[in-house]
């Protein structure tokens, strides 16, 4: 099962592609210690809190949590967004605003939009 951590860069993904996730037995919260116990979760399925009691609680297909735990879809002037196959996309923009590059990473960064 392939699906990014939380880790000191982020994403827990590799750095310079955070598009590409690396192996994982699963995701854990930001502040988890480092030798927690992690579970094993379906794909889609995160063990975000790591609380066994609950098992894969989070969804890892929301905008909350998209493709892994924490990662929120959401960039400057962006006034909706989802997780679609693991990616964030931009639904609509602020008034005023507008993704002219065309990256959901940088949001709906211009306020120039003629």
């Amino acid at each position: 099962m392939l699906l990014c951590g939380m880790s000191a860069l982020g994403s827990g993904c590799s750095p310079g592609n955070a598009a590409e996730p690396r192996a994982a037995p699963a995701v854990a919260a930001a502040d988890a210690p480092e030798d927690a116990q992690r579970m094993s979760c379906p794909v889609g399925r995160g063990d975000c809190d790591l609380d066994p009691a609950n098992g894969c609680e989070t969804d890892l297909t929301d905008a909350d949590n998209c493709r892994f735990c924490g990662h929120a879809c959401k960039g400057e002037g962006v006034a909706s967004a989802g997780c679609f196959d693991g990616a964030c996309r931009i639904i609509a923009c602020a008034p005023g605003r507008c993704d002219q590059d065309g990256q959901s990473e940088t949001g709906c960064e211009s306020d120039s939009c003629g």
